[in-house]
């Protein structure tokens, strides 16, 4: 079946999306963080900045692998982080990433006529980490580690629907042969979330206004 290319538009927040920047953003200003914090995030930030705006490359969604791969990495160290500054360092990763998922891939995905549901669903669960990522930093701590396992397991599972061989958001969207116009936009949108947040990674409160 032929694919129609499609003009893509930036999906609104959610409620809860704005619930959340509205109730992180409070907390943050009670949350102190330290200069060695404040470089590590700053440099981290700066990778992601040279990433995203690197050329498009033969299949425009390795970068968006290599950045799953990224945000894996940062969660199979929980059980030797602490939880806060475990979570400061995914959003580094996760802010970004899911700016361009949200404004470019999934638009794309729904033109493709690709699977209603799990697009939701992919949707709903991005919505939730978010939600569990606000009250872990509002508590500022996760003793039992109940809430790292369970943002774990729903960002895995946002990985899984975008990776997916057959069926997956890359795949239905045509994963190695996506037409110019979406690279030309997925580069614009990587480059954009660059610039947005990048500088952000010094202030946690404007970092997370950006989800």
């Amino acid at each position: 079946m032929a694919r129609q290319t499609a003009k893509f538009k930036t999906r609104k927040p959610t409620l809860s999306a704005q619930k959340l920047n509205e109730e992180i953003v409070a907390e943050a200003e009670d949350v102190g963080e330290d200069e060695g914090e404040a470089q590590q995030e700053g440099d981290t930030g700066d990778a992601t900045a040279k990433e995203a705006t690197e050329s498009v490359q033969t299949d425009p969604f390795e970068t968006l692998k290599s950045q799953h791969r990224q945000i894996e990495a940062v969660l199979a160290r929980r059980e030797e982080s602490e939880a806060s500054a475990l979570a400061h360092e995914l959003l580094t990763h996760w802010i970004p990433h899911t700016l361009v998922e949200e404004a470019v891939v999934i638009p794309a995905a729904r033109a493709s006529a690709g699977d209603d549901r799990m697009i939701e669903q992919s949707l709903i669960r991005r919505d939730l980490v978010n939600l569990l990522l606000a009250d872990l930093l509002r508590r500022r701590g996760d003793p039992s580690g109940a809430r790292l396992d369970v943002i774990a397991e729903e960002i895995q599972a946002v990985i899984d629907a975008s990776e997916a061989p057959n069926d997956g958001l890359f795949a239905v969207i045509g994963e190695g042969g996506a037409d110019e116009e979406f690279a030309r936009q997925l580069k614009s949108e990587q480059e954009l979330a660059a610039q947005r947040c990048a500088p952000l990674a010094w202030d946690l409160r404007e970092t997370l206004g950006q989800l």
